[in-house]
C-alpha cells in the first residue's frame, strides 16, 4: 500500500498543469545498462569490439529506426546466434539484438536518476497531473520504471514509441 506523500518542498510560482517526462535518461538511469548490454551483446555475437560511438546513434530513436540500423551495419536476414546459444531464424538480427539488450538491461540495477524521486513525489503531493512520453515501447517504459523503484501508478498515462 502506497504511503501518504509528504509536504511538498516545491512552491511553483504558477500553476502547473501537467508534466510531460521522458524515461530514458531523465527520470531512469538506463542510457548506461543499455550501453554496457550493447556492447556486450556485439561483442559474444560478432566478437567485433564496440565503442560508445556505436550505441550513440541509437538514442532517442523509436525501435523500427534502431532495428534497420543495427540490420544495415550486421546483416538484415542473417539468423544469428551469440555465445549463449540465442537466437532466432524467424527475427532480424537487430530485432534480436534489442531483444537481448533489454533483457540484459532490466536484468542489471537500473537506478532512478538524482532527485528524480523527489521531484516526482513533490509533484504527486501538488497534484499535478503526469505523463510519460517515450521513444522505447511500452513495455520497457514500465519494466524501467519497475526496476528503478519509481510506482508505475505516479503517472497518469504512459506512452511508449509503439503507440
Amino acid at each position: 500500500m502506497e504511503q501518504a506523500p509528504e509536504k511538498s518542498k516545491v512552491t511553483p510560482k504558477a500553476p502547473v498543469q501537467g508534466v510531460l517526462w521522458d524515461l530514458d535518461g531523465l527520470l531512469v538511469d538506463s542510457e548506461f545498462p543499455r550501453r554496457q548490454a550493447f556492447v556486450q551483446i556485439i561483442k559474444e555475437t560478432f566478437n567485433s569490439e564496440c565503442t560508445i560511438l556505436d550505441f550513440l546513434w541509437t538514442l532517442g530513436l523509436k525501435k523500427d529506426q534502431v532495428v534497420d540500423g543495427l540490420n544495415q551495419r550486421y546483416g538484415q536476414l542473417a539468423p544469428v546466434e551469440d555465445a549463449r546459444g540465442r537466437g532466432n531464424p524467424q527475427r532480424s538480427i537487430g530485432e534480436q539484438i534489442l531483444e537481448w539488450r533489454d533483457s540484459l538491461c532490466l536484468a542489471s540495477e537500473m537506478r532512478a536518476m538524482p532527485g528524480a524521486e523527489e521531484l516526482l513525489r513533490d509533484l504527486r503531493h501538488l497534484r499535478v497531473p503526469m505523463a510519460i512520453a517515450s521513444s522505447s515501447v511500452e513495455e520497457i517504459v514500465r519494466a524501467s520504471l519497475e526496476a528503478s523503484k519509481i510506482p508505475i501508478g505516479w503517472f497518469d498515462q504512459i506512452v511508449g514509441g509503439d503507440d
